[in-house]
Order: C-alpha cells, then sequence, then structure tokens
C-alpha cells in the first residue's frame, strides 16, 4: 500500500507548498465536474440493471447463414464482441466498483475541507495533503474511464470473458485506492489528534503554573 501512494505521488506534478486552497480547487474544478458526470452515468447503470431495463440483447445471429453467397458469420462475431451482455454488466464486482469510487469521492469531498479548517497543519503539511487527496482523485477518474468503457456497448472488442477480466482488474485497483485513502486519512487525523492534545497539555500546564 505503501508503494501505491508512492507510485501515485510520483506519477503526478507536485503543488508548489505556497499554492493556496483556493487556487488548487480552481485547477480541479473542471476535472471533479467531469468524474462526477462520470460517476452519475454508472448509477444510470445501476439503476438499469435494479429496475430491468436497457438490457443489450447480445448473442451471435444464426451461424450458417448466407448473405451474397458468403458466410456473415465474421461480421456477427466482431459486432457480438463489440456489445456488452446483461451478465457482465450485472457482475458484481462492476457494482462493488461504482459504490468504492463513490465512497472514496466522498471521502476525498470530506477531508478536503478538514485539511485546510483544522488548524493543526502548516502551510505545507497541506500542500501535500492537497496534492495527495488529487493524485487520488486522479486515480478514481481512470478507473471511472476505464469501467465506463468496459460496460458500454461499442467502445471495446472483447469477449465477455475478457470484460470480466477487466472489471476484476478495476476492481482491485479501485479497493486499493480506497484503502490507502482511508490509511492516509487515518494517518493525518491521528497526527492532528496528537497535536491537539499537545496543545491542551501545554495550555494546562500554563494556567497550573499562574499564580494562584
Amino acid at each position: 500500500m505503501q508503494k501505491l501512494l508512492f507510485f501515485i505521488l510520483i506519477t503526478l506534478p507536485v503543488v508548489s507548498h505556497s499554492q493556496t486552497f483556493n487556487e488548487w480547487f480552481k485547477q480541479k474544478k473542471t476535472q471533479k465536474k467531469y468524474l462526477l458526470e462520470q460517476v452519475a452515468k454508472l448509477q444510470i447503470y445501476l439503476d438499469q440493471l435494479k429496475e430491468g431495463y436497457s438490457v443489450a440483447k447480445d448473442g451471435l445471429t444464426a451461424i450458417g447463414r448466407f448473405k451474397n453467397g458468403e458466410f456473415t458469420l465474421h461480421s456477427d462475431y466482431h459486432t457480438h464482441l463489440r456489445n456488452v451482455s446483461p451478465q457482465v454488466k450485472s457482475w458484481s464486482k462492476a457494482l462493488a466498483v461504482v459504490a468504492m469510487q463513490k465512497e472514496s469521492f466522498a471521502l476525498y469531498k470530506d477531508y478536503r475541507s478538514w485539511f485546510t479548517n483544522c488548524g493543526l497543519l502548516t502551510a505545507s503539511e497541506q500542500g501535500y495533503c492537497f496534492q495527495l487527496l488529487a493524485n487520488m482523485l486522479d486515480a478514481i477518474a481512470l478507473q471511472v474511464n476505464d469501467l465506463l468503457q468496459v460496460l458500454t456497448n461499442g467502445q471495446l472488442q472483447m469477449t465477455d470473458h475478457q470484460r470480466l477480466e477487466q472489471i476484476d482488474r478495476i476492481y482491485g485497483l479501485s479497493l486499493h485506492i480506497k484503502t490507502s485513502l482511508q490509511s492516509f486519512i487515518k494517518d493525518m487525523t491521528g497526527l492532528v489528534s496528537v497535536r491537539k492534545q499537545n496543545r491542551q497539555d501545554i495550555d494546562l500546564l500554563q494556567h497550573l503554573s499562574l499564580p494562584q
């Protein structure tokens, strides 16, 4: 997990420590809007699956059919590969990926503000937190895009088995991102908690040292 965090940190540009949260937020505004749109599209998939409509009809047309004296199997097969079967769309890990991505994005939004308002992090530490959260957001967006491609008719030419393998891969990456984000937040909230307690202890000692 530490390797994943390190990889995320080194593969994207680093924000200057002097950069304010507002500047950083403006830079990410367009990206966050795009991510929300992509997550909304995935949610539509979930709703459609749960209600049982908009399911693509899939399968090869009759093998051996002739058209102008030639087999149509080849074109039918490639059409089949470009369509997503109901089994793939309703694969449990695909639904789990959507849930994890939404949860990760919710954590991102909540703690983005918390790191700014807690009052116990230096400007340098805040810059580090903002950058890591931004990198996490980028990683989540990549998984959203990948999953959308796998689940959308006409995007990729794959067998059902290949699509399920891709969903498994996306599931694993999404789980790593989520657990890494949770671990980072736990570490930072722990640090702030220790500093808060230290400040309270100092205040108490100063109060006790005052003449009675």
